[in-house]
């Protein structure tokens, strides 16, 4: 009897090697290997930090010494290192119909929009024992942490935020008072993507520093005015940021109700194997009439990945696509080690004991990854 399932996380995690099967066959062993589930196998590198759950999280990122400000930073840096802006991944279990938990995302998925995450920055930000909230912005959606008296943005989904002249980090409602201003005193532009394009990369992709000087001086965007992720740009800012929402609405604050709990916690039996791979079979959770995240083909070397390296990704991609296989052990009944409910069952062989009653025998596959697809 085996059980073999494909699985599926972020590569960025992925360490390419097989989790080898627990124990032996050899009949001695098999005397003295009287465990069912060895559990919370954790395999680390020294290479990327632990987040397998956010006291790991805590423990890679958070230090005693650390001010408000390191701290609020520590928790931008980390979704920016583990979530790439994407197509969500849906599981209609949470609050929303995406997944909102910060550990998940980084661990299973490594992809979402920009309300998961401004939600994972609050999740770890509060985590850490800041204040945080969310705000809805005109075709966006950002983070704020407050520390020194203060709300300042964090935006981790196209990575930035706005240094005012003394190094201070400035906050929605001041970068929405910067954009305004530069408005009303450049008619025609107020939400004219076009013409707002047109003035980015006008002078050589010059054009953009003309703009308003909060936005001007930020380091985070490349010579063209773009974002690290390039999806996104010094056009965008100045739509988001324009102090309207849709069509006749106004930007507002709001409770991303993200979930926490979540943790890896890899469990295996003796003939139980993990592999995670580097690389994925186009598999992904919402194949079934979901959005398919591009960077399920996206190497590192794209424009839209160039940023991970330098955030501390090495993987050569974003997605993987493993395998939880399970040969169960029936000789000598070691199989009812791992078995939820081996009822009525005798062993060599393997059989019913009582042919007037059923032999039930339940094995469960717990799993850290989602199932995408899978074999008995």
């Amino acid at each position: 009897m085996s059980c073999r399932l494909l699985t599926y996380f972020t590569l960025l995690l992925a360490i390419p090697l097989a989790i080898g099967a627990l124990g032996s066959d050899d009949p001695a062993q098999v005397e003295v290997d009287k465990v069912g589930v060895v559990c919370h196998i954790r395999v680390l590198s020294d290479k990327v930090p632990d987040v397998g759950s956010l006291e790991s999280w805590k423990h890679s990122f958070i230090k005693n010494d650390m001010t408000d400000q390191e701290k609020a930073l520590a928790a931008w840096r980390t979704t920016v290192m583990f979530q790439h802006q994407d197509a969500p991944p849906f599981e209609y279990l949470q609050n929303e119909s995406c997944v909102q938990d910060p550990i998940k995302i980084f661990n299973v998925y490594g992809y979402s929009f920009c309300s998961v995450a401004s939600c994972d920055v609050a999740a770890l930000a509060r985590y850490a024992g800041l204040k945080a909230r969310g705000w809805a912005i005109n075709q966006h959606s950002v983070p704020e942490v407050y520390w020194n008296g203060a709300w300042h943005m964090l935006d981790a989904s196209l990575i930035n935020y706005f240094p005012r002249p003394d190094g201070t980090i400035a906050g929605v409602e001041e970068i929405m008072a910067a954009v305004r201003e530069w408005h009303a005193q450049n008619p025609g532009y107020l939400g004219n993507e076009d013409k707002l394009r047109d003035f980015q990369r006008a002078d050589g992709w010059t054009g953009w520093k003309r703009g308003p000087e909060l936005l001007a001086h930020c380091s985070f965007y490349d010579a063209g005015g773009w974002w690290p992720a390039r999806g996104h740009g010094w056009h965008s800012t100045m739509l988001e940021y324009d102090g309207t929402y849709g069509k006749d609405r106004k930007p507002f604050l709001y409770e991303y109700g993200y979930s926490q709990g979540y943790q890896v916690n890899i469990c295996l039996r003796r003939g139980e194997r993990l592999t995670r791979n580097w690389s994925n079979r186009g598999l992904h959770v919402n194949a079934r009439g979901g959005g398919v995240p591009r960077c399920l083909t996206l190497g590192a070397d794209s424009d839209l990945l160039a940023y991970t390296r330098p955030y501390g990704d090495l993987a050569p991609g974003r997605v993987g696509n493993g395998t939880l296989e399970y040969d169960v052990p029936l000789a000598r009944g070691a199989y009812k080690l791992g078995a939820l409910t081996a009822d009525n069952l005798d062993d060599e062989p393997l059989r019913v004991r009582d042919s007037a009653h059923p032999g039930l025998l339940i094995v469960r596959m717990p799993s850290s990854y989602v199932y995408l697809t899978g074999t008995l």
